[in-house]
């Protein structure tokens, strides 16, 4: 995996994937390891507010079905708090 160090922020390509952090780094080999079939980045959503996210994980299961999105956050707590109202808008 080529990186750059931005802050502490790494960013990447790890086959064809590019990461924007060592978490989604390791969460990424966590996958691998299991053998879980997934995608990264694979749609955006727009809210009704007119805001768009795009999820980092989507994993499949072994026909194709999506089982779960995954977004990958720091341990910030500013990330986190963003995380949580990005979750509540797309239960909406």
């Amino acid at each position: 995996m080529k990186t750059q160090v931005f802050g502490k922020v790494y960013q990447g390509y790890y086959n064809d994937f590019y990461l924007r952090s060592s978490y989604e780094y390791v969460f990424l080999k966590v996958l691998e390891k299991k053998g879980l079939s997934f995608t990264m980045e694979e749609k955006t959503y727009e809210f009704s507010d007119g805001t768009k996210y795009t999820p980092d994980f989507f994993i499949y299961d072994d026909v194709g079905v999506l089982q779960r999105i995954v977004e990958i956050k720091a341990e910030d707590k500013q990330y986190y708090a963003e995380g949580v109202a990005t979750v509540k808008k797309m239960k909406e």
